[in-house]
């Protein structure tokens, strides 16, 4: 009788299956994306370079419990990698915002961004919001480098306030990070007037 018992428990065993495990998908795009105003550009041209994350931020929700520990949510996930979301935000605070010219040509100012940290933290035991960048401004040499942290508390304890939260902690960042990129071009004379680079004409022929 027993044998028979621990059969059955053994055929339960292998025929039953572990319930689904259900993933959620958030974006904190559409509160980044909200509020903001053109300002009148210099015509300073720059090229986005590189925009990359850290090694640990990638498609998991991040949570900082504390300055030296960070985990990752198992069913909440980012649609992107935050690396494309600073991007973005990027482009519109640079370029549609702030009227700097964008460039792909090497040869004009670039900036290079690395995405160190796109998580929820913590505000006096309150969720919150956090974004910190890397930057680094080259033209020949580096013109600037620095970092930008910046933190949003979150409305209430619910994943998607925090998400908002953090969306406004990004553009929080990239509108600081896109004024001191501003300052620094827009500076120098000659680069607030510059205009596309072309190579110089030969006498008598096409130029080169």
């Amino acid at each position: 009788m027993r044998a028979a018992w621990a059969l059955c428990l053994t055929g339960c065993a292998l025929v039953s299956r572990p319930a689904p495990v259900e993933l959620r998908y958030f974006s904190p795009e559409s509160v980044a994306a909200a509020g903001g105003h053109a300002e009148p550009g210099c015509g300073a041209r720059l090229r986005l370079g590189r925009v990359t994350p850290s090694d640990q931020l990638q498609a998991r929700i991040a949570h900082r419990e504390s300055p030296v520990e960070v985990g990752f949510y198992e069913t909440l996930r980012w649609t992107e990698r935050p690396d494309d979301y600073v991007r973005r935000a990027l482009v519109r605070q640079l370029f549609e915002l702030r009227g700097l010219v964008q460039s792909t040509s090497r040869r004009d100012p670039t900036l290079d961004v690395e995405v160190v940290g796109f998580e929820q933290a913590r505000a006096d035991l309150r969720p919150a919001g956090r974004v910190q960048l890397s930057y680094q401004l080259r033209d020949g040499d580096v013109v600037a480098r620095g970092e930008i942290t910046k933190q949003r508390e979150a409305s209430g304890e619910d994943i998607a306030q925090v998400v908002a939260a953090i969306g406004a902690a990004m553009t929080d960042a990239t509108s600081e990070l896109a004024g001191r990129v501003m300052e620094s071009l827009c500076a120098s004379p000659d680069r607030a007037t510059a205009q596309p680079r072309t190579s110089p004409a030969v006498p008598g022929g096409a130029p080169r």
